[in-house]
This record gives structure tokens, C-alpha cells and sequence, in this order.
């Protein structure tokens, strides 16, 4: 909950209301049917960390379609949490495939959007 207040205050600060409410809901629902894929029939997934993932990608993604030279803070941040959530993952058992498509799946979209403007 802490991520998603500190990400989310400030993604909605470059994004905007109606860009982030997309990249949060599709991150979250296109990481759920990507797990889906990797796991068994019976397998229950709890949560919105695909969500959340994909707005810290959200934020990677445009800082990097900006220029690495103003944003390596940014980058080292957001992509050093997706690392750290991976390996504290394969410890804890939990589902990495969710965080790796949603932060993946933020990137791609932030990055679309920044293409258009």
C-alpha cells in the first residue's frame, strides 16, 4: 500500500488521472491473464501488485523515453524495486511472472503514450 501511494501520487503528477487509471487497469488485467498462462489450471492469484508494477513501469518507461542523461535516479529507482521485488520473490514464492508482465506491460503503455504526444 505504501508503493502504490508514493508511485501513484507520483505517476498521477505525469500521466494525469485518465492516463494512469488506463496504464493501472490494464497493467493489472493484462499481467492476470499472462500469469495465467505460466501457471496450472487450479492457480489462484490475490491482489493488484500487476498493477502496481505496471505504474512503476509506467514510470520507467517514459523517464527512459525521455533521455537516460536527466532521469538516472528515476531509472535506477523503479528498475532496482522491480529487481529486489524478483529476488525477494523467489524466496517468498510469489508470483514474479505478475510483477515482471506488469511493470513490462506499464512501460510499453507510458511509453505509447509518450510516442503520441
Amino acid at each position: 500500500m505504501l508503493t502504490l501511494s508514493f508511485a501513484g501520487i507520483f505517476a498521477k503528477d505525469i500521466f494525469g488521472e485518465k492516463r494512469l487509471s488506463i496504464i493501472y487497469f490494464t497493467s493489472g488485467i493484462l499481467s492476470s491473464i499472462i500469469t495465467l498462462c505460466f501457471h496450472p489450471d487450479n492457480y489462484v492469484g490475490l491482489g493488484a501488485s500487476g498493477a502496481i508494477f505496471g505504474m512503476i513501469g509506467a514510470i520507467f518507461g517514459v523517464s527512459c523515453a525521455n533521455g537516460f542523461k536527466d532521469n538516472k535516479t528515476i531509472i535506477f529507482v523503479t528498475s532496482g524495486y522491480l529487481l529486489l521485488n524478483v529476488l525477494f520473490g523467489l524466496i517468498t514464492n510469489s508470483d514474479n511472472v505478475v510483477h515482471i508482465s506488469g511493470f513490462l506491460i506499464g512501460a510499453l503503455v507510458s511509453w505509447l503514450f509518450f510516442i503520441r504526444k
